[in-house]
């Protein structure tokens, strides 16, 4: 996940955006002084930003304390969407690590999960996403994703259902975003390379994942999905199971128990027959 922030972070503070957003102007906080390269970055967005949302877009800058002032500044602001925090692995990562800080970055900020960022630190979307909703911290998705063939960001929208429906049962089951949604934002690029492209891009990926949305609503209500993976790790739920999930074992306790109990018994995954469940709903 640590890898997921270092990327460029578009941070909002806070919970859900009114309905009508925005209607006043939106401030983009840069933690760092004018000129350099964030601050650059915060300009072109912004820029682009009041095209896309027909409301002034203003750039601050609130720099010191290797960027935990201007970090601050937004972890302090009213969780309204109107004030936003641009950042990168330093203010939102190592300075949590470093500083003791006067807010809390796991507390204040939530994550926007990648497709292909995921794909980058050698994960899988949907591993990304659990890790994010297990930590309370899922609050949007990047709708674009990259060539799975050359590993890097060609910004082409998911179009594989199979995929999108893993995905949206993992938020479902965590309760949905919290305060952010999912964001589309394909460009043209060598194998698209027309405005007309955008359209279709837009379109389909809107259409997968409403498809996406409702198959896996349909799975969680009527198939046995999620009996099949209650039975699959029913041993957490009690004994030592549970107080190992709880983190309550050290290396030498789980040494002893395998000791005394000697090789578990295995319990399949049924992969394959999970698979074919979600086909089926499609």
């Amino acid at each position: 996940m640590k890898r997921l922030i270092a990327a460029l972070t578009l941070a909002v503070a806070g919970s859900a955006v009114a309905q009508g957003y925005p209607l006043r102007p939106v401030t983009i906080v840069v933690p760092f002084a004018a000129g350099g390269p964030t601050d650059v970055i915060a300009r072109v967005m912004a820029q682009h930003m009041r095209t896309t949302l027909g409301q002034s877009v203003v750039v601050e800058n609130v720099s010191g304390a290797n960027g935990n002032i201007g970090v601050g500044r937004v972890a302090r602001a009213a969780p309204d969407g109107y004030t936003v925090s641009i950042g990168h692995w330093s203010t939102h990562v190592v300075n949590g690590a470093v500083y003791p800080l006067p807010y809390d970055l796991l507390k204040d900020f939530k994550l926007n999960i990648e497709v292909n960022h995921a794909t980058l630190a050698g994960h899988t979307f949907t591993h990304e996403l659990q890790v994010a909703v297990d930590a309370g911290m899922l609050g949007s998705m990047d709708a674009n994703r990259g060539d799975y063939q050359n590993g890097w960001d060609t910004d082409q929208f998911p179009n594989n259902i199979n995929e999108l429906v893993e995905a949206m049962l993992i938020v479902l089951e965590g309760g949905g975003f919290q305060g952010g949604g999912i964001n589309f934002d394909a460009k043209i690029r060598r194998n698209s390379t027309d405005a007309e492209d955008l359209f279709h891009a837009h379109i389909g990926g809107i259409d997968t994942f409403a498809r996406a949305l409702v198959v896996a609503d349909t799975i969680l209500k009527q198939s046995e999905y999620k009996k099949i993976r209650a039975d699959r790790y029913a041993s957490f739920d009690s004994g030592k199971g549970a107080a190992y999930e709880k983190g309550g074992l050290s290396l030498e306790d789980l040494r002893e128990y395998a000791i005394a109990n000697g090789e578990p018994k295995a319990i399949s995954g049924r992969q394959e027959y999970l698979e074919n469940l979600i086909n089926r709903y499609i």
